[in-house]
This record gives structure tokens, sequence and C-alpha cells, in this order.
């Protein structure tokens, strides 16, 4: 249920859902990165972390979060350099 044209995850029925991501980064500078789950439109969950200045790094977040169907998460970062590609990645499902 996850759409590549606008980068949502669309709750197909309503239950309690789990999402992770793990995050290649780097940045220039010694300064605190953040990723943010926005469920609706509103920023439900933030994981932040600091950046070791010039050196690749990773950070992992996982939690539950209960949706209705039809809700929609999105993911998205402060101005870090990101790894895409097989490096990054994020998911979720349905638990119950």
């Amino acid at each position: 249920n996850y759409d590549t044209s606008n980068g949502r995850f669309t709750a197909p029925v309503a239950g309690k859902y789990f999402f992770w991501a793990y995050i290649i980064y780097n940045d220039t500078g010694a300064t605190t990165q953040s990723v943010h789950w926005k469920k609706n439109g509103s920023r439900v969950i933030d994981m932040h972390f600091c950046s070791n200045g010039g050196q690749w790094d990773g950070a992992t977040y996982a939690g539950t979060l209960d949706m209705a169907a039809s809700d929609y998460m999105t993911f998205n970062h402060s101005a870090c350099a990101c790894h895409g590609g097989s490096w990054s990645h994020i998911g979720g499902w349905l638990l119950h």
C-alpha cells in the first residue's frame, strides 16, 4: 500500500501498524539531524541523531502507531545527506 508517486503509505484497514526506518546519513558539520514520520500530514514520530561531521553513519527507528482505514504516513528528513538506493530503508505493516 505504498505509492511511489507521492511517497505515501495508506492504511488499507484500521489497526495498529509497525513502522521502521534505517537511514545512512552524512553532514558536513557536527549537527543534530531529524527524521520525521507524518500521519495525514502531521508529525507524529521524530527521530533525532547527531552527525559526525563529514562521515557516514547510521540511525534506526522502530515503533507502533494506531491508524484508521485510509490514514496515510509519509517519511522525510531534515537537510542531512541521506544515502538512498539499497543503503537506507523504510517499512511498515499491520500488526492487528
